[in-house]
């Protein structure tokens, strides 16, 4: 049985919709990623679990316990907020005892396991230290101490890293991945940034106006998006329209293409996703597994490893591709050709509303 499961959570602020049936499980000792952009009801999400919002509709059951008429403070969660919320008038012993002295812990168990938290988080000695005294990093994990000190069920963090630059905070990604991994505690966090939900989480939900649109490891995530609004929050720009053939195959205006149709049936339309790094440039397509692509690079990033390039198609398709940077591609306003393999796509159910072209 799931530790945690939400069942069919609703909630409305000023008659407008901000979470819409929304049901996920998480088992205990996982992690889990709420990633979406802002507005999308990850944040609203994570209160109504912390027990600060009530929903209109709905239920939340922790180890087999409906928890709403149980008060935020009893419910042995903990939420670490963006801003980090830290007592400016405590220093950093008193802010991680904090909550221990909530739970009348015997003092000497509080500084043991004070002492503890600050090991664990890479602060020893940093105790007596003012919270003005402290970098917006260091700051970052007083805030994580405090919150994983009382032992929690389940730990809650709101954008963990969304207050910190940006190099600091692809160093902290790994310290927060190791420290979460250490306690294994059962975690659910809120970002806007794949890159964090992909390297923190065992199991990310994508959310799209109030509504989880997919919840899979990040692995499968990446390379399965369940629909448009998935592939496109992931950053896929290459998806065309395409009709489902016989014999497994997808005719696009780009070509016929080669996949597992699944539930698909002969004659219906479909969304077709051209992955970035399945083209190879080229002078000539010899090979018949293969579809000839020719256009105009509009775009030439250099990026360090590769290169980012977009084209417009002979077809007026605006696509995007990722080629090594062993071999630059043409200059802005050359044109190109390339070649895609048949079977490099992925194929997703026709979506209104969707900008697919």
């Amino acid at each position: 049985m799931a530790l945690l499961e939400l069942d069919n959570i609703c909630k409305t602020f000023n008659h407008h919709p901000v979470l819409d049936r929304v049901s996920l499980k998480l088992d205990q000792g996982r992690i889990l990623g709420l990633l979406g952009p802002s507005g999308c009801g990850k944040t609203t999400l994570l209160r109504i679990i912390a027990g600060l919002d009530r929903p209109d509709q709905g239920r939340v059951t922790f180890d087999g316990s409906d928890v709403a008429t149980i008060p935020s403070h009893k419910r042995q969660f903990r939420m670490m907020f963006q801003e980090f919320a830290l007592f400016p008038h405590k220093n950093v012993f008193e802010n991680i005892a904090f909550g221990l002295e909530i739970q009348r812990m015997d003092s000497l168990k509080i500084k043991h396991r004070a002492e503890e938290m600050l090991e664990l988080v890479g602060l020893e000695g940093f105790g007596e230290r003012n919270i003005d005294q402290l970098s917006g990093g260091e700051r970052q994990r007083v805030a994580l101490a405090r919150s994983l000190a009382p032992s929690p069920r389940l730990l809650m963090l709101d954008e963990p890293l969304g207050a910190l630059d940006s190099a600091l905070r692809k160093r902290l990604l790994l310290d927060l991945n190791h420290i979460l991994r250490t306690v294994r505690v059962t975690t659910i966090f809120v970002t806007h940034d794949q890159t964090e939900a992909f390297a923190l989480a065992d199991e990310v939900a994508v959310m799209s106006t109030g509504r989880v649109e997919q919840m899979a490891e990040p692995e499968l995530l990446f390379h399965a998006p369940g629909n448009v609004r998935v592939a496109r929050f992931l950053g896929f720009q290459n998806i065309i329209r395409g009709i489902i053939q016989e014999h497994r195959q997808i005719r696009t205006a780009l070509g016929t293409f080669v996949s597992d149709t699944g539930d698909f049936s002969t004659g219906d339309p479909v969304n077709v996703l051209i992955r970035p790094d399945a083209a190879r440039m080229v002078d000539s397509v010899k090979r018949d597994c293969d579809i000839a692509i020719t256009g105009t690079i509009t775009i030439r990033q250099f990026q360090g490893y590769d290169y980012h390039i977009s084209m417009l198609t002979s077809h007026g398709l605006d696509l995007a591709w990722r080629f090594s940077a062993d071999r630059p591609p043409p200059a802005v306003g050359e044109s190109i050709r390339i070649s895609v393999g048949r079977s490099s796509v992925v194929i997703l159910p026709e979506q209104p509303g969707s900008d697919v072209s």
